[in-house]
């Protein structure tokens, strides 16, 4: 390879790091002895405390703990206050996290403002007046001798890689249930005028049984956040003028399906001169005892489910220490009016893939808890593409969720084709975790033949095993195969073939190649797919003019040009201002500022007729006679992601 070849072929990867610190912090003082920082990480964007909080042995079973609203950081100094944006892994008050036992650990984060650079101390407050999670002089300083609290021998990787599946509630009895919900629904209105005084003396009752609130089911219901805590309710009768008879009083729970019935011989006088309410009330009375037991969490049905001890902090803990896959990470979609906010993992357990549910701002907390598992993904035909068996709010499953993984993100598509975006917010490019991929590297390329024959070059495709060309006529989720056919390590040039079964066309080549060298001062445009980990797959245009008719210490085979390139761009075709086909970039000077350059594509079409079965190449150039836009919206149809391993 020559000096040229070695010091600039554009397989180079570059990275970029943004602020930050991870912080073990010391403190004066603390209010709440059984609740540590763990860790305090700060940025440009936010400022993340990491609590673990202990439950007191003097707890017992129902015992609960919720997160402040009006928690801020202070600074120690100046006095000026950072305001809470999010908590994750507890409920904001007065939602409440109950414990089963005592000495139960939670850990949980809370996410700041950031702060300046210039704060080395602070107070963690969450409220002033009454006391918390108040934590007064806390350096910010990285050479603190505070040792942060291990994690608890409970836990390891494999542990938390173990997916306990517990079962739905079994049929309590009645009172108990009744213990466990708080809210009364009833199921239909009154038919006719006769109907209401019995409604009406339903609803009293409800009202003095002890539910938290009685609604109809209709237009105006709002279904809770955990529909275990509702009992759906009914009441069926016979109706003269004079009296009700034959009452059923039925009680459902739309968590489990699980009713119970009550059935009386009594009467209720009904009538002008009877108050129906009232002895329908008194009725329903006799039926069952006046009120119904306190309200208790740890009475509430439960649904199955499947559930580990992951938490978003082991998960950054192991993603950090061990690494993980292209697809592994913490991911969070976009919020909407009628959507939750989910943030969740992705991990691969026993090799299938997992969505672990961290947070989501609209649900209870007390039918979802971090580390249940939201979803589980099944392997379809199509590479990235996946059918998922998803748990929705209520915990119930739907299986007709896909999902789509591109770089960085993925897409949630359900049976109707609406579609949420889900960002990939752990790893970041700032965290400098090793992520292994699929590729090893990825260039660009460009068709000269309707039948895929596609130009690289040799740099990209050398010693590749595999090769899969993206973006032919302009679909990058499919990826096809590709053979080299012929190539000239001397000139860094490669022709492919796409060999795959599913490959139809490229489409009629728009451009011709210019066989002539292309003159100093010539305008040209460049297309391709730089640095995809950072700036995505969308094709990238960039433009300038050949500066010289010879590159790299006076190489007679290359162009130098002034468009900027960077790594990914090798293989990517470089046009003149009438749309022709002059040179295929393949190197910049790191030296030197607005030197790139590019194969002349005379070179091309000597190799391209070296081949055992030349193509038909174009002949007529649709793109000369228009603007750029229209030039460069035709050609990157023609302009392909080149992936190799």
């Amino acid at each position: 390879m020559t000096l040229k070849r070695l010091l600039f072929l554009l397989s180079i990867i570059s990275y970029f790091n943004v602020e930050g610190q991870i912080i073990n912090p010391s403190f004066s003082s603390r209010e709440v002895s059984y609740c540590d920082i763990v860790k305090i990480e700060r940025n440009n964007y936010n400022t993340t405390v990491y609590f673990r909080y202990t439950a007191p042995t003097t707890y017992v079973k129902g015992g609960w703990v919720c997160a402040g609203a009006d928690f801020f950081i202070r600074d120690y100094y100046t006095k000026t206050k950072y305001k809470l944006i999010r908590a994750n892994n507890i409920p904001i008050c007065p939602q409440k996290y109950n414990f089963d036992y005592q000495g139960q650990k939670l850990e949980f984060n809370l996410v700041f403002e950031a702060l300046p650079n210039s704060t080395s101390k602070i107070d963690i407050i969450e409220d002033e007046v009454k006391g918390g999670f108040n934590f007064f002089g806390v350096s910010l300083t990285t050479n603190s001798s505070y040792t942060a609290p291990s994690n608890p021998t409970y836990y390891s990787s494999a542990d938390c890689d173990n997916i306990v599946s517990t079962s739905a509630t079994p049929k309590p009895e009645f009172n108990t249930f009744l213990a466990g919900v708080k809210y009364a629904v009833i199921m239909e209105k009154p038919k006719i005028n006769g109907h209401v005084p019995a409604f009406n003396g339903l609803i009293e009752l409800l009202k003095a049984m002890g539910f938290e609130s009685v609604e109809y089911l209709d237009d105006n219901y709002v279904p809770a956040g955990n529909p275990c805590e509702e009992v759906w309710i009914s009441i069926g009768f016979q109706y003269d003028l004079y009296k009700y008879y034959n009452v059923k009083w039925s009680f459902l729970s739309p968590c489990l399906g699980y009713s119970w019935d009550f059935t009386s011989n009594q009467s209720a006088a009904a009538g002008i001169y009877d108050d129906g309410k009232n002895n329908f009330y008194r009725l329903l009375r006799n039926m069952y005892q006046y009120k119904k037991p306190e309200y208790n969490s740890n009475w509430t049905l439960k649904k199955a489910s499947q559930k580990t001890c992951w938490t978003e902090y082991k998960i950054k803990e192991v993603i950090k220490s061990k690494g993980c896959d292209r697809i592994e990470g913490i991911y969070e979609n976009s919020s909407s009016a009628t959507s939750a906010r989910y943030k969740v993992a992705v991990r691969k357990i026993n090799g299938t893939y997992h969505f672990i549910y961290l947070s989501g701002t609209q649900l209870n907390s007390s039918n979802w808890n971090e580390g249940d598992i939201k979803a589980t993904l099944e392997p379809t035909a199509t590479p990235s593409f996946y059918k998922a068996k998803w748990y929705m709010a209520d915990k119930t499953i739907n299986d007709e969720f896909y999902v789509s993984f591109e770089q960085g993100s993925f897409n949630l598509l359900n049976s109707k084709s609406e579609k949420e975006l889900y960002i990939k917010l752990f790893p970041s490019v700032s965290d400098n975790i090793s992520v292994p991929s699929d590729v090893q590297s990825s260039g660009s390329g460009f068709a000269i033949s309707s039948n895929g024959y596609v130009v690289t070059n040799y740099h990209v495709t050398q010693g590749a095993t595999k090769i899969k060309v993206r973006g032919v006529n302009g679909d990058f989720s499919r990826a096809y195969s590709a053979r080299v056919v012929s190539d000239d390590k001397n000139n860094d040039l490669s022709i492919i073939k796409i060999d795959d079964p599913y490959f139809t066309t490229c489409g009629t080549i728009p451009y011709t190649i210019n066989g002539r060298a292309s003159e100093v001062g010539t305008s040209v445009f460049v297309l391709g797919f730089p640095l995809r980990a950072t700036m995505g797959d969308e094709i990238k245009l960039t433009n300038g003019i050949i500066s010289s008719k010879s590159g790299f210490q006076g190489d007679i085979t290359t162009y130098q040009m002034t468009a900027p390139i960077q790594p990914g761009n090798s293989g990517g075709p470089m046009f003149d201002n009438k749309g022709n086909l002059v040179g295929i970039v393949n190197a910049k000077h790191r030296g030197a500022e607005n030197a790139s350059y590019a194969i002349k594509s005379s070179y091309l079409l000597t190799l391209i007729d070296q081949l055992p079965s030349t193509p038909t190449l174009q002949t007529i150039n649709q793109l000369s006679a228009k603007p750029l836009t229209e030039q460069v919206k035709i050609a990157k149809r023609f302009t392909y992601i080149i992936e190799v391993n």
